[in-house]
């Protein structure tokens, strides 16, 4: 709380920096190097892969008219469960495999009148799945020749339309490199996300404990994630190494839902909305869209294909609105963070766009490089961003601290001057009555005089000097601030029955600002022993002893008290007997150290607890 130096752990962050610098360093290295060799034309250079024979012609069957189309092609308008077929003719050189594609539609493939694979039956897939999800085959054709590939599609029940895609052929080399080729990019980007958003969460639980603005990266964070996973599993590509159509199919539809819900919580927390309400309500909605959607895919009464209109709609409509009202708050209210995100925001919304537009205008498979690219550049410049807004919480959260603590440094030295004062008054009032007792004694001593009465007078001198208290103005340093508060918890040690030693040295002349301080050190290290030694059961082994000495203009300071020989410690600092929390005085004396260029440490020896102070002094005579 007081901001104590903490040199190892100061060496720890520079470490933990350090590691997530290489890693992020290392990703952005793979990331591009896989967008190299996805790009390059390697089909006649690694793994004897052979060039790809895209088959775009073909017999379409429908209710049975039959007639040769160019695919892709998208049947419209069909009752679920029709029939469709679509009839090729390959040249095979006995080392060839074609490959297949079904999306939500049940296929079999025959080759030359023989079935060879079958997909998508009820069976095959969970109950709540109206159709199959997304699935693509490699099928090898080991005998060469002209051969007859024919495709039979059973249309989805939860779409009206079916799309029957081109067929590939070429050896399995072949077709890995036209992936790599084709999706590859977007794959690399996912792939990028998915670890940077892992990233930021993982980076966002060591911040959030220190700084609860350290949620924005824990958002940036889910927003990478979700939309890596829909990059992910919608590519096609990610089939090759994880062939399970069904858990492909609810990962890319559950993460395109959620994948708002991070980013909106994100803008609302680091921008702060001045009008906040359509915000919250856009949010809300989303969040309640997701359930609805999930529940009504589990009872199996919509699907997500068919419900995914709405988000798709719901993305625009919201990318709109959270723009908007970051325009506004950059050139209205002149919002600093606003204005570093607007750039970034009209490039998602941009690639949002023209996502729709290609969505909506191609026929067959899209990968959705375009919104996937802006999501790399939007997280990018969104994680600084954050990290701005972090760093800029962080400063003014250490400004408030040091007014707080410059609070209760004053509080504590109100606190010490009025025990100053207290005994001061406590002194007066003890000499007033002296002066009124002494008053009568000389009556009395005039009246034994003039009597003659030497005996009674000598005696009842005896008494007047045995009478008298003994001088506690004790003075223990030549700083007068220092000597009172000393004297003070002296008194009151004196007064629990422990005689303390105190031989300290303090130089009389100092700033008002090093008085004040020494003052609340001294008071808070006999404050401090003398609450150790009333929590010792044996009296008789209580004991304080203060030292202190300069040197080069150092003051070092020692105290060494009898304690229970019970501690209880939270990392480096010590809890106080009296709370559950990090005791006051001996964090406040660190401070007070620090602050002076010094330091402080605490520890036992035994049954002995140890106090060694030292800090820098700046007298104003110097």
């Amino acid at each position: 709380f007081f901001g104590v130096r903490d040199y190892k752990g100061m060496r720890d962050t520079m470490r933990f920096k350090l590691v997530f610098g290489v890693l992020a360093a290392a990703l952005a290295v793979v990331g591009m190097i896989a967008a190299v060799m996805a790009c390059s034309k390697w089909e006649e250079r690694v793994g004897g892969a052979k060039k790809v024979r895209v088959i775009r012609e073909a017999e379409i069957t429908v209710d049975g008219t039959t007639e040769f189309r160019t695919l892709p092609l998208r049947i419209g308008s069909l009752a679920p469960g029709t029939s469709v077929t679509a009839a090729y003719t390959i040249e095979s050189d006995g080392n060839s495999c074609i490959q297949v594609r079904s999306a939500f539609a049940p296929l079999e493939v025959e080759i030359d009148g023989r079935t060879v694979y079958r997909f998508g039956a009820k069976g095959s897939r969970p109950s709540f799945m109206k159709d199959p999800g997304t699935m693509i085959r490699w099928i090898q054709v080991e005998e060469a020749g002209r051969h007859r590939v024919t495709l039979h599609f059973t249309s989805p029940n939860s779409r009206t339309a079916l799309v029957v895609s081109a067929i590939l052929l070429s050896n399995q080399s072949g077709l890995l490199r036209y992936y790599m080729n084709h999706m590859g990019p977007a794959m690399s980007e996912s792939a990028v996300l998915v670890v940077a958003g892992i990233l930021l969460a993982f980076l966002s639980l060591f911040v959030i404990p220190l700084e609860k603005q350290g949620a924005l990266l824990l958002w940036v964070g889910l927003f990478a994630l979700s939309t890596g996973v829909w990059g992910v599993s919608g590519c096609d590509m990610a089939l090759l190494y994880l062939n399970d159509p069904n858990l492909m199919y609810v990962l890319s539809y559950l993460s395109f839902f959620v994948m708002l819900l991070p980013l909106e919580r994100f803008l609302m927390d680091s921008i702060g909305f001045c009008h906040p309400l359509p915000f919250r309500i856009l949010n809300d909605t989303l969040l309640g869209a997701s359930a609805a959607a999930i529940i009504l895919q589990l009872v199996g009464i919509v699907m997500f294909t068919e419900s995914v209109w709405f988000f798709q709609l719901f993305l625009i409509v919201s990318l709109l609105s959270f723009t908007a009202g970051i325009v506004y708050e950059a050139v209205r209210r002149r919002n600093r963070t606003a204005l570093a995100m607007l750039v970034p925001m009209v490039i998602l919304l941009t690639a949002s766009l023209l996502e729709q537009h290609f969505y909506r205008k191609s026929v067959g498979y899209s990968d959705s490089r375009c919104f996937l690219t802006g999501a790399v550049v939007f997280c990018f410049c969104m994680s600084i961003v954050g990290a701005f807004s972090i760093r800029s919480s962080v400063l003014i959260r250490r400004r408030e601290q040091v007014q707080e603590y410059e609070i209760f440094l004053l509080q504590r030295e109100l606190t010490e001057q009025q025990k100053y004062q207290a005994a001061v008054l406590q002194q007066e009032e003890r000499l007033r009555r002296q002066r009124h007792d002494f008053r009568h004694q000389l009556t009395v001593l005039k009246e034994y005089s003039l009597k003659g009465e030497k005996e009674e007078l000598n005696r009842f001198i005896d008494l007047m000097i045995k009478s008298i208290p003994k001088n506690r103005d004790v003075r223990y340093c030549e700083n007068r601030a220092v000597n009172a508060v000393i004297s003070y918890y002296a008194s009151a040690c004196s007064e629990m029955g422990v005689q303390p030693e105190i031989r300290v040295t303090v130089p009389p002349h100092l700033t008002t600002v090093q008085e004040r301080d020494l003052s609340v050190l001294f008071g808070n290290l006999l404050e401090n022993a003398m609450e150790a030694c009333q929590r010792m059961q044996d009296t008789g082994k209580r004991f304080i002893r203060l030292t202190s000495v300069m040197h080069l203009n150092t003051l070092v300071i020692r105290m060494e008290n009898s304690y229970s020989g019970r501690l209880r410690r939270w990392g480096r600092f010590y809890l106080s007997g009296k709370r559950d929390e990090v005791g006051i005085e001996l964090t406040s004396i660190a401070s007070i150290a620090d602050a002076a260029g010094g330091n402080a440490s605490f520890y036992p020896e035994g049954d002995v607890f140890v106090s060694d102070v030292y800090l820098t002094l700046e007298t104003e005579e110097n």
